[in-house]
């Protein structure tokens, strides 16, 4: 797993994004995250976890989103504490180029033989809810977070749904435009970027190009400054994410 903090906000005094790159080779737990409201009520941060995946590669993989019809708190509960966290969670194929958002108090897991790109808001807080009976670096068994993880789950939640990416359209292919991020998909046919009030970050998935001056391959991120416009230079198969702020 790779993983970079990023301030997206010019005017932030704290990193509010967190781009990471994660190659799932076993299934990992099933989690959820707070919103923002709770995190702060909580006094457990500023931000809650709103996130999104796109999809790198995928060996035939599912993914963990959101919960089997009719299944409420007290169904969950007795799932997870039964360790049967897979008659109530809900498991959907996957394929490279899928994109996924995931609202905050989504129940959900990256499951084995799936790679994705993920962006988020800058927030560590997970609720796990099931880890497989895994043990810890201690010996001990992993923490769960039953109680909270269930305080923040959304019962009520439009079950999210892996989307097939369009291609590319010249100057950029918008994926996700929410509150509190924007995720925008280039291929070779953009010639500039702008950033305007915010820094924006440009993670290369295909090919590779020059972006003012500095070559980025396939795995790389920059940060471009706001209020900048920069040449792209690309090969011909370049594909690449930018992640800003949202409105």
């Amino acid at each position: 797993t790779e993983e970079g903090t990023l301030n997206l906000n010019s005017n932030a005094s704290k990193p509010q994004g967190l781009i990471k790159l994660i190659d799932a080779q076993d299934d990992l737990s099933i989690q959820v995250h707070p919103d923002d409201a709770y995190a702060r009520a909580e006094g457990l941060g500023t931000f809650g976890k709103t996130e999104a995946w796109y999809v790198l590669h995928s060996d035939g993989a599912k993914l963990a989103l959101g919960l089997k019809a009719g299944t409420d708190e007290a169904a969950l509960r007795q799932a997870l504490t039964e360790g049967r966290a897979e008659d109530a969670v809900l498991y959907q194929d996957v394929k490279a180029e899928d994109v996924v958002f995931l609202k905050a108090g989504t129940v959900h897991a990256l499951c084995s033989g799936v790679m994705v790109y993920e962006v988020q808001q800058s927030s560590d807080i997970t609720f796990r809810l099931y880890d497989y009976e895994r043990f810890g670096l201690d010996g001990r068994p992993r923490d769960l977070h039953i109680d909270r993880g269930l305080a923040v789950t959304d019962f009520d939640a439009v079950i999210p749904r892996p989307d097939s990416a369009p291609p590319p359209a010249p100057g950029g292919t918008v994926l996700v435009d929410a509150d509190e991020f924007t995720l925008i998909l280039h291929g070779a046919d953009t010639p500039t970027l702008t950033t305007f009030n915010a820094f924006a970050a440009v993670t290369v998935i295909a090919g590779k190009g020059r972006f003012a001056g500095v070559e980025l391959i396939l795995g790389r991120t920059a940060l471009i400054p706001a209020g900048r416009e920069i040449t792209v230079l690309p090969a011909a198969d370049l594909r690449f994410l930018v992640a800003a702020p949202g409105c």
